[in-house]
């Protein structure tokens, strides 16, 4: 689940001199008509919400943080504008989009926040699961969504960083398919192959293409007791992929390892399998 942190964040309205005439919270900004875009940022420095809202608007003179929700390094998902209010994120994409910025600078060399934490992560996973439950008819139209420098109009833009870019369009998918992981680890768990669904829950994002391996294993029936003896996570592998039940089995002779317990998780799948 994703908790979300409400500061309190004031808005402003100024006048033609750049004077501010009113003060009001997130629920008084206008609205958007629809939402068919999810937008992911960084925020290209090291400051928090709270600084990066006095900076959208003081230094650029906006109403206020221009980030729909922003994801400060410990994992914290602290709300901006919210889930309706149209943002100030991406140039004539704002009418129609969520815009989420993770804190940090994942693009200039030498930055001291060069890449996302593990708990920033976690946390995007969980709050772009929010957004697909609340509109489903996004699930169906993954290529709208993307890095800032994804959209039209943007493609110079560095935004959301080179070390962080190429795994945009992995977390999106985990964020789709993050029920169905649930419910798989769940089936998995009662069926005995795994002891501790919210383990995987809570790393499954860790690994591309280890959210749809996690559903097609829940959705694949298992003998009651162990009937193989596997012991090495290679043997397993090449096992499944006879089996049919996994494609491309170069790819996770390659990769089980860059996920801690998914050699044993593979051993003890195999091991149910005639």
């Amino acid at each position: 689940m994703a908790t979300i942190v409400d500061l309190g964040f004031q808005f402003v309205e100024r006048n033609s001199a750049g004077q501010i005439v009113r003060r009001f919270p997130a629920s008084g900004l206008p609205t958007r008509g629809g939402t068919s875009r999810i937008i992911i940022h960084h925020t290209g420095g090291t400051g928090n919400a709270a600084s990066v809202h006095e900076y959208h608007q003081n230094g650029r003179r906006w109403m206020g943080i221009g980030y729909n929700f922003m994801i400060e390094r410990n994992g914290r998902i602290v709300q901006g504008r919210g889930w309706n209010a149209v943002g100030s994120h991406s140039l004539n994409q704002n009418n129609e989009s969520v815009g989420i910025a993770l804190q940090g600078c994942f693009h200039t060399p030498g930055s001291t926040m060069p890449t996302p934490t593990e708990e920033q992560l976690r946390s995007l996973v969980a709050l772009l699961n929010v957004a697909f439950t609340r509109w489903p008819a996004m699930r169906n139209s993954m290529n709208n969504h993307g890095g800032h420098r994804d959209m039209p109009g943007h493609a110079t833009n560095n935004c959301p960083g080179n070390r962080f870019h190429s795994q945009v369009r992995h977390l999106l998918n985990c964020g789709r398919d993050f029920a169905n992981v649930v419910f798989a680890l769940n089936t998995l768990r009662s069926r005995g192959v795994i002891n501790d669904p919210n383990y995987w829950r809570d790393s499954f994002h860790q690994l591309e293409h280890l959210n749809t391996l996690i559903i097609r294993f829940g959705n694949t029936p298992v003998a009651n007791t162990q009937v193989r003896n596997f012991t090495n996570a290679r043997d397993a592998i090449n096992h499944l992929a006879n089996r049919r039940i996994i494609d491309s089995p170069a790819y996770w002779l390659s990769n089980f390892h860059r996920v801690r317990f998914l050699d044993s998780f593979f051993i003890q799948f195999a091991n149910r399998i005639h």
